[in-house]
């Protein structure tokens, strides 16, 4: 509507009483205006003029994309900030009232509450209205503004065992900022996003999305502590073979068989072995490497204490197959 009215006022645009309907200047509009940026423009102009809080609404929706869940903005509701970090915009931000700023978001024209049949989301009306309430934070604070939201939903969910409803909207939202803030992190932070972007890659996989699941465990090993498998081997252990299966699944099987190999590396026993043994054979065998894949399943089998021959003779292989037959 604003854009119409800025046509109106530029004579681009009016109403014939001749022909007793509306008409415009095509060709003007086109070579006068950069039609989206002036949208843009606009649309950030009547965002500015809106009420503190309205806005704080619409930079917040803007974070988490086209749309936002109703389950985070609840979970938000009832968030704390106490980052001294935090940008001067968000500083003495409170979201409590995040739901009411929403609301009167909807009224405004800007977003719509979207009722499904197990959910309920605010969604604005088009991606070009949510990049013009994106813009309105400043581009230097964008990281930051992020990372203190994703903080805000962590320390909501403290204490319950919601985690899961939510753990891609507070990773998602941390990875903006991680690598502005990783100086400062102490070492029960750093512990708490390693083990969110673990969840949050097992979550990936069971949805299939293993592209995600390999990114979401790549950073949270890439968050532990350089001695990792001295000092946190359960979790090393863990999320690398988390992270060689992923990427297996993504059809990225260099970085799966780098991750097997460093737990092949680091392992303590051969029980905690055996399956990274078994997959690096399977990635072994898609990338045509059989020669490799034979003798890893013979140095596997000597270390069960099976015993190999180095060839077979024709009265071998007989022998065999008749013990197999008569087994069955």
């Amino acid at each position: 509507m604003t854009f119409l009215n800025s046509l109106l006022k530029d004579k681009m645009l009016g109403f014939s009483s001749r022909k007793r309907r509306w008409v415009w200047d095509e060709e003007r509009i086109r070579s006068s205006m950069d039609v989206t940026g002036n949208v843009l423009h606009l649309l950030v102009e009547k965002m500015s003029g809106l009420e503190e809080g309205v806005q704080l609404a619409l930079k917040v929706a803007a974070c988490f994309g086209i749309s936002m869940k109703d389950s985070v903005v609840g979970y938000l509701s009832s968030s704390s900030i106490s980052s001294t970090t935090a940008p001067s915009s968000l500083v003495k931000a409170e979201f409590s009232s995040i739901r009411d700023g929403l609301d009167q978001v909807v009224k405004e024209g800007f977003m719509m509450k979207v009722v499904g049949t197990s959910s309920e989301e605010f969604k604005f009306v088009h991606d070009k209205v949510q990049e013009a309430a994106y813009s309105l934070i400043p581009e230097n604070e964008r990281n930051q503004y992020h990372y203190i939201l994703g903080m805000a939903l962590r320390s909501a969910i403290e204490g319950k065992n919601d985690l899961d409803e939510i753990i891609f909207s507070i990773v998602d939202q941390i990875n903006h900022g991680i690598l502005e803030n990783f100086p400062s992190l102490t070492e029960n932070i750093r512990n708490d996003h390693a083990r969110l972007y673990e969840m949050a890659g097992a979550k990936a996989v069971v949805c299939s999305d293993h592209a995600a699941a390999r990114s979401y465990v790549s950073i949270s090993l890439s968050l532990m502590p350089m001695d990792r498998w001295t000092s946190e081997y359960e979790p090393s252990l863990r999320r690398s073979m988390l992270l060689a299966k992923s990427a297996n699944s993504f059809g990225d099987l260099e970085m799966a068989q780098a991750s097997l190999r460093e737990i092949l590396a680091n392992a303590r026993c051969i029980q905690d072995k055996l399956p990274a043994f078994f997959l690096l054979v399977t990635t072994l065998i898609a990338r045509g490497e059989f020669s490799e894949s034979y003798s890893t399943c013979h140095d596997v089998l000597t270390l069960l204490g099976e015993q190999i021959p180095d060839s077979l003779g024709p009265k071998h292989v007989a022998s065999v197959i008749a013990a197999t037959s008569r087994a069955v």
